[in-house]
C-alpha cells in the first residue's frame, strides 16, 4: 500500500467521523433550518473505469442581483464565512489569477485582484473531525469562470479521489422580485470501491447535504 493510499484511507475515516456528528448536529439544529430553502437532490451514479462518480446538486434563490451573487462567491476570501464552524475552515494560501475583464456593462467591479480566474488555486485547511486539534488541507483549482454565469474549480489535493465544483448563476424572477437562482453541481469520486461507495451513502452525502444547509442560510444574512 503506497503512503498516498494510506493518506487517503486516513481522510475517508475522518470524513466518516465528521458523517455521524453531522447527524447528530442535524437532529439538535432543525429548528433552525429552512428546509423549503434547500433544494438538493443525489441525482445520479455513474460507474467509470476507475471508479463511481456521485453527482448531487443544490439550488438556492435570493432577491439580489447576478452581478452581486457573483462576486460573492468569486471572492475566495468569502470561503470560511459560508463553511459550517465546526469544520474549523481556515484560508492558507491564495495562488490568484485574474479574470477576464468584466463586460462592459458591468458596473466597475471593486477589488478586481481579489478575484478567483482560471488557473487561481486556493488552498484551505480544515477539521475532519470537529473539536479535535487535527487538520487537514485541500486544494481546489479554479478551471472554469465566465462573468456572471458560471465557475468551475477541481480537487487538486484532498481527501477524495477525483472532486469537481460547478457554481451557476441565472437571472429568475419570483414572486415578481427579481432574483438570482444559484445551483451548485458536485461530481465526486470517493475512490476505493465499494468502502467508498458505502461511504459516499452513508456519511459524505449526508455531511455534503449539512455544509450546504449552513451555507444557505449564511448567505441569506450575508448577500441580502
Amino acid at each position: 500500500m503506497g503512503f498516498s493510499t494510506l493518506v487517503r484511507i486516513c481522510n475517508l475515516r475522518y470524513f466518516f467521523a465528521l458523517g455521524n456528528f453531522a447527524k447528530v448536529m442535524k437532529a439538535s439544529k432543525n429548528h433552525f433550518c429552512k428546509e423549503e430553502a434547500l433544494d438538493f437532490s443525489l441525482e445520479s451514479r455513474l460507474w467509470t473505469r476507475s471508479g463511481m462518480i456521485y453527482r448531487v446538486q443544490f439550488v438556492q434563490w435570493l432577491p439580489v442581483s447576478v452581478e452581486k451573487a457573483f462576486l460573492f462567491f468569486a471572492n475566495p476570501n468569502n470561503l470560511p464565512r459560508i463553511m459550517p464552524p465546526a469544520s474549523g475552515t481556515e484560508l492558507v494560501e491564495l495562488r490568484l489569477a485574474l479574470p477576464p475583464n468584466a463586460p462592459a456593462d458591468q458596473p466597475a467591479v471593486p477589488n478586481l485582484d481579489s478575484l478567483a480566474g482560471i488557473s487561481s488555486e486556493i488552498v484551505t485547511s480544515f477539521r475532519p473531525i470537529p473539536f479535535l486539534p487535527f487538520r487537514a488541507q485541500w486544494i481546489a483549482l479554479i478551471t472554469e469562470f465566465e462573468w456572471n454565469h458560471h465557475f468551475a474549480d477541481i480537487q487538486k489535493k484532498g481527501p477524495f479521489k477525483q472532486f469537481q465544483h460547478r457554481h451557476e448563476f441565472s437571472r429568475e424572477t419570483r414572486n415578481g422580485a427579481n432574483g438570482t437562482t444559484i445551483r451548485d453541481v458536485i461530481e465526486y469520486d470517493p475512490g476505493f470501491s465499494v468502502l467508498g461507495n458505502l461511504a459516499s451513502k452513508a456519511f459524505i452525502a449526508p455531511s455534503i447535504k449539512q455544509t450546504f444547509e449552513y451555507r444557505q442560510r449564511m448567505l441569506e444574512k450575508l448577500v441580502l
